[in-house]
């Protein structure tokens, strides 16, 4: 099984933006979505999951160098799902030309780098679709952990 840590063992930081960008329609349920992963690089701009993926969202904890965050777990058709879009436009093979970005109620709130080691995790037939979401402050970390658990 290989967990990755998203969000938090990437690259780069940007914390609430006013960006605003539409769904593409790949969410799991109907209705409002407030909690969204997308994948943006050279020739994609695709969302990865939304709130309605996670099976499960853990508690509040401190990290290691102070970084407050939270796990969790996607569905099996959402990790299947983003295996399979990592593969489709070869994540694995350049990530440096990929970013990850969350967007919590319309707002871009992290945009990072992928690391290899991530994208390999995440494209590999092993991966289980373990998070570990990771943010500054632990007000930003209960406030996104608030709106991922509403799925």
């Amino acid at each position: 099984m290989a967990t990755v840590v998203a969000l938090a063992g990437c690259a780069g930081l940007e914390e609430t933006t006013s960006d605003t960008t539409e769904s593409d329609g790949t969410t799991d349920q109907p209705g409002t979505t407030r909690f969204v992963v997308r994948l943006r690089g050279p020739s994609t701009d695709r969302e990865l999951f939304t709130e309605h993926g996670l099976a499960t969202v853990g508690d509040i904890q401190q990290f290691e160098g102070g970084q407050w965050g939270f796990s969790a777990q996607l569905s099996d058709a959402a990790a299947e799902r983003l295996s399979e879009g990592f593969r489709t436009v070869g994540v694995a093979d350049d990530p440096s030309g990929f970013q990850l970005q969350l967007r919590v109620n319309g707002e871009t709130r992290r945009e990072l780098g992928v690391q290899s080691s991530f994208a390999e995790a995440v494209a590999s037939e092993s991966y289980d679709g373990s998070f570990v979401f990771t943010f500054e402050t632990e007000a930003t970390a209960r406030e996104v952990q608030t709106v991922a658990d509403s799925g």
